[in-house]
């Protein structure tokens, strides 16, 4: 009988230590500082505060396009090991003839959107217009 009440005890003590850790982990996350210099507010979004997150945009996305930029090539680089360079150079020659690229596209049932990219400034105004109407410049 005792046994019964000593293996009752234990278990409630386990659950208690286990939310002492969440409660201690999410209370890590608050206490985490902008990154700006002498800036003491909370940190929100990648690192800074908003003000600051906002001031470091066009920084931020442009270190995000590296990083892709990177992965891509990593990602070449692992298909370059495991597949033959004769598949390999099938696919160059592909890539680098634009009327072989539009066989293959056709070939593949592939949509090409020939359209020009969007600017920063066009993709805020759309984004805009979508989240509040009749804000934005209107076209």
């Amino acid at each position: 009988m005792k046994n019964a009440a000593l293996k009752k005890t234990s278990t409630p003590t386990k659950k208690v230590t286990t939310a002492k850790k969440v409660v201690a982990k999410a209370s890590d996350k608050r206490e985490k500082n902008c990154s700006a210099p002498s800036c003491k507010k909370e940190a929100s979004t990648h690192g800074y505060c908003r003000l600051h997150y906002i001031s470091n945009w066009k920084h931020i996305r442009f270190n995000e396009k590296v990083k892709a930029e990177r992965r891509l090539n990593a990602y070449v680089d692992r298909i370059a090991k495991k597949y033959p360079q004769d598949f390999l150079e099938k696919i160059k020659e592909t890539l680098e003839d634009e009327k072989k690229f539009k066989e293959m596209v056709s070939e593949l049932d592939i949509e090409l959107d020939m359209s020009p990219k969007e600017t920063d400034d066009e993709f805020l105004a759309k984004f805009l217009r979508a989240v509040k109407p009749g804000s934005g410049s209107s076209d």
